[in-house]
């Protein structure tokens, strides 16, 4: 009929309510995760001035910072990438066995498989460019299977599935590590040693680190002549500059920013523009917080899961080769604990385990918390036991104040 306007489609009130649970969840709040980001930065100041007291002046030593530095880039980037997951309401503690196959794999690939303990020097068999390649395919593969099978349980009412399927994991890849190489092997090649190695040098990283240090100053001093920030809220952020510029620039008076975690932080980084800045990242926040809301919004819950495991395959990879590179060997019996320790980071950080909130930059914090605990047990020449009683006890504290903020911000709002 001529005249005649169009019908238009009116959201049901399931679908009202769905569009805006999207946009609500779409990302963590950001009152919450400053609290956490300052309470977290206030722990490992402290953390770091007591281990400076009992070790007598050792633990903040340029050497030991830049041994601190390695062992949190195998750490940080696994808990940065099982972030990923955990936002969507998911698991992985395959993560440790999975990085113990890839690096047997690389191993096996450009390691003549020569005892360690032997004379004979081992020599590259594989080139880099074609075994790199390689394992990069298996982790991927193994990232695909995976959320393929917990995809495929989870259509049919398995509410654990991606627990039970990463338990496999967990299992099942030591011993293929094993199989594929039964013995540890080294040296690795040259450009895998130079990484475990090498350093930015501090003539070139101080004034980076010293601009960059600069601009979020700026930035922060600015928004509070805008009127877009309090001096209250400014003065923490602040703080956490300097806290945060010290260790690096004590770091750059002597070797270096260890490339390691130089890799760590820019693998981390992207992690942090997958999940903050395209739809994947939307999504997974959407399917973390309910799934049934995010389905009536039009998420493809199951596409979003098999992304997030797939991230996964990145991170045994990259993982695997920091191993390598850290060990300038390679041995099937690496990453052992490294799945419960970089969920232990996450939590500590303020990932939620409930799934929906959370980023990786407060996984790899919470990673500095792990590892500095550990490296100021070792310098103490304290028992390993303590180190898991203690790291047990942080856990629960951060989970215990993780509850109690959280609640206390949603009052706030209601009120």
């Amino acid at each position: 009929m001529n005249g005649a306007t169009p019908a238009t489609h009116t959201p049901t009130d399931a679908e009202g309510r769905a569009l805006e649970f999207l946009e609500k969840e779409a990302g963590p709040e950001s009152v919450l995760e400053n609290i956490q980001l300052y309470g977290l930065l206030g722990a490992i100041l402290a953390t770091a001035l007591v281990f400076q007291f009992l070790t007598k002046g050792i633990f903040l030593t340029p050497e030991n910072l830049f041994d601190l530095g390695k062992q949190v880039a195998i750490l940080g980037v696994a808990a940065g990438g099982v972030t990923c997951v955990l936002i969507m309401g998911e698991f992985d503690i395959s993560t440790g066995g999975a990085v113990a196959f890839i690096a047997a794999v690389l191993g096996a690939l450009m390691i003549q498989r020569v005892d360690i303990t032997s004379s004979v020097a081992a020599t590259e068999s594989v080139p880099g460019w074609i075994a790199l390649p390689i394992g990069l395919g298996v982790a991927l593969t193994m990232a695909v299977v995976t959320g393929f099978v917990i995809t495929r349980l989870a259509r049919q009412g398995f509410k654990t599935a991606s627990f039970i399927v990463t338990l496999a994991g967990l299992i099942g890849y030591p011993a293929l590590a094993i199989l594929v190489l039964p013995n540890a092997a080294a040296p690795t090649p040259p450009y895998i040693g130079a990484l475990g190695r090498g350093a930015v040098p501090g003539a070139i990283a101080a004034p980076v680190i010293i601009l960059f240090a600069a601009l979020a100053a700026f930035s922060l001093i600015r928004s509070v002549r805008s009127g877009r920030r309090t001096r209250g809220a400014a003065v923490p952020g602040l703080i956490v500059i300097g806290v945060v510029l010290f260790p690096l620039l004590l770091l750059c008076t002597s070797k270096g920013i260890p490339l390691m975690l130089v890799v760590c932080v820019a693998a981390v980084g992207i992690l942090e523009i997958v999940t903050q800045m395209t739809v994947f990242g939307r999504h997974a926040y959407a399917v973390g917080g309910n799934r049934v809301d995010a389905r009536l919004a039009g998420v493809n819950v199951t596409r979003t899961i098999k992304i997030g495991f797939l991230i996964m395959g990145f991170v045994y990879f990259l993982d695997g080769v920091l191993y390598l590179a850290r060990l300038d060997a390679a041995s099937p019996l690496i990453g052992r604990g490294l799945e419960l320790q970089s969920i232990a980071a996450a939590a500590i950080g303020g990932v939620s385990l409930a799934g929906g909130r959370g980023r990786p930059y407060q996984a790899l914090l919470g990673a500095f918390v792990i590892v500095g605990l550990a490296n100021g047990f070792n310098l103490l020449n304290l028992p390993s036991l303590w180190q898991n009683v203690v790291t047990g006890i942080v856990l629960v504290a951060a989970v215990w104040f993780d509850v109690a903020v959280r609640n206390r911000v949603n009052q706030l709002v209601v009120e």
